[in-house]
């Protein structure tokens, strides 16, 4: 594939990071599907862009990923991963029975690669869970970064056991040094609300736009064709 420079790419970049910022600032339908197109190659994603772009409140798309139609199956998910802790707790867990834990599995390509990533990262977690954190309780969601970062959100409800062993158990197991990754409880939020936000986060719809890794308020170059990517690839795990 040629290599665009000049005049045409200096626009084709900075039209990007403009819709990118639009669309980080209002996640609407109209303002995803414009920042998508800019990456016509993938075909998969422009027959998503195509279904998505006709989606009205008569007519609706049905995509999870959609910014319309994407919200109520995400509070759906988000309720019922929250009724599941709930069911096995008893009670609203204290801020030291529950954590909020982030594992980053493998790297590896958008595509079929990912679903095997994904099967593969699965199954290693399954094991783990069966064999040394029989237990605790977990309930979460698994998704792939723009990078092609497979990771699992979860809450994980270790009554009987600390956190610090819990998180020897697990980065016993996960030995990349960022592997593993805890999310504080905020002070004055209450146990559920705090909880609550962190599934949604967890679920990862509507796509985000990749930030650069450097600085955090920059967006990525290649922002389109990354969120096209990564989109598929969740759709087919």
């Amino acid at each position: 594939m040629p290599i665009i420079s000049g005049p045409v790419a200096l626009l084709d970049l900075r039209l990007q990071e403009e819709l990118a910022r639009e669309y980080r600032s209002h996640k609407t339908r109209p303002n995803l599907v414009q920042l998508l197109s800019l990456d016509p190659a993938n075909h998969r994603v422009r027959l998503w862009i195509k279904r998505v772009h006709f989606c009205r409140p008569q007519n609706r798309c049905l995509q999870i990923d959609c910014p319309n139609c994407g919200r109520k199956p995400r509070r759906n998910e988000v309720k019922q991963a929250m009724l599941k802790v709930l069911a096995i707790a008893g009670v609203v867990p204290q801020p030291n029975e529950i954590s909020a834990i982030t594992i980053n599995g493998p790297m590896t390509k958008h595509g079929a690669a990912a679903r095997e990533a994904m099967i593969s990262f699965r199954k290693r977690l399954y094991t783990l869970s069966r064999r040394r954190l029989a237990s605790i309780s977990c309930q979460g969601f698994f998704d792939i970064s723009a990078d092609g970062r497979v990771h699992f959100h979860g809450l994980f409800y270790h009554p009987f056991m600390p956190l610090s062993d819990l998180l020897e158990i697990l980065r016993d197991q996960f030995r990349d040094g960022r592997a593993i990754w805890v999310s504080s409880w905020k002070a004055n939020q209450p146990m559920l609300v705090a909880m609550s936000h962190f599934l949604w986060y967890a679920t990862a719809s509507p796509p985000r736009v990749p930030r650069d890794k450097r600085d955090r308020k920059k967006i990525r170059i290649n922002a389109s064709r990354l969120m096209g990517e990564r989109l598929i690839s969740r759709k087919s795990m």
